[in-house]
C-alpha cells in the first residue's frame, strides 16, 4: 500500500490539475438543442443517408422521450420514415406501434398514418393500407397541413402495389 506520505507533492500536483481539467468541459458543456439535433437528423435524410439518419433520429428519441415526449414523437417519425425508404417496411411499423401515444398533435398523426400506409401498401396489406389512408383523408379534410401533399403520394403507392397502374 502507499501512503501519503511517499507521493512526491509535485505528482499529486499534476493529478489534481488532471481532474480539475476533466472537470472543466462537463460544466461550460451547452445544453442539446432538440431542433437543431432534429435538423440535422432530417437533412441527413434528405441527403440521402437514411441509415445515418435513423441512427440520428433513434438517439434523439432515446433522449428526449422522458424530458420531451413532442420531441421524442417527431424522432420517432423520422425513424420509421427513414426505415420505410430503406425498405424496412415491417420494421417501421413495429416502431409506430411500440409508442402510439407519443403522436398527441393531429399533424404527428396524420404523418403516422400516412407512413403507416405506405408501409402496409408495400407489404401488400391493402385493407389496413386503405384504411390508414382513409383516416389520413378524414384529417385532411378537416386541416391544411402540408403533410396532407403526401397524401396521393400514398395513395399512388397503394394503387402500385395492387397493380392498378393507372391509377397511380
Amino acid at each position: 500500500m502507499v501512503s501519503f506520505g511517499s507521493i512526491q507533492p509535485r505528482y499529486l500536483q499534476l493529478a489534481w490539475a488532471l481532474v480539475l481539467l476533466l472537470l472543466i468541459p462537463l460544466h461550460d458543456a451547452p445544453l442539446p438543442n432538440p431542433q437543431e439535433e432534429y435538423e440535422r437528423a432530417r437533412l441527413l435524410f434528405l441527403h440521402g443517408y437514411l441509415e445515418k439518419s435513423q441512427l440520428a433520429a433513434d438517439k434523439g428519441y432515446k433522449q428526449y422521450i422522458d424530458s420531451g415526449p413532442e420531441w421524442a414523437a417527431k424522432f420517432q417519425l423520422l425513424e420509421a420514415e427513414a426505415m420505410a425508404w430503406r425498405g424496412m417496411n415491417a420494421n417501421a411499423l413495429s416502431l409506430l406501434a411500440e409508442q402510439p401515444s407519443l403522436q398527441n398533435s393531429s399533424e404527428a398523426v396524420l404523418k403516422k398514418l400516412l407512413l403507416e400506409g405506405s408501409d402496409l401498401a408495400h407489404l401488400l396489406r391493402f385493407s389496413e393500407a386503405e384504411q390508414k389512408l382513409t383516416d389520413a383523408a378524414r384529417i385532411c379534410k378537416e386541416t391544411s397541413y402540408s403533410e396532407c401533399g403526401f397524401l396521393p403520394r400514398a395513395r399512388g403507392i397503394l394503387a402500385m402495389a395492387r397493380g392498378r397502374f393507372p391509377d397511380a
